[in-house]
């Protein structure tokens, strides 16, 4: 399975970690992007791939990336 990273944005736009965790496909990590994200913003990466951008730091990049 291919693994993920979703980097977590504070309030003030600043990084405040990450979560490393496996999904079968990219709609399976976005679903559990979602889950897991706990800020109010968050980046979804697959290696040195931007999949994703959720919430209001990520502004303009709220779809799936290819």
């Amino acid at each position: 399975m291919p693994g993920y990273r979703l980097y977590l944005v504070d309030a003030a736009g600043h990084f405040a970690g990450s979560d490393e965790f496996e999904a079968a496909s990219v709609r399976d990590a976005m679903a559990e992007a979602e889950l897991r994200r706990a800020g109010p913003a968050a980046e979804l990466w697959q290696q040195a791939r931007q999949l994703w951008g959720l919430g209001a730091s990520t502004t303009g990049r709220m779809a799936l990336q290819s």
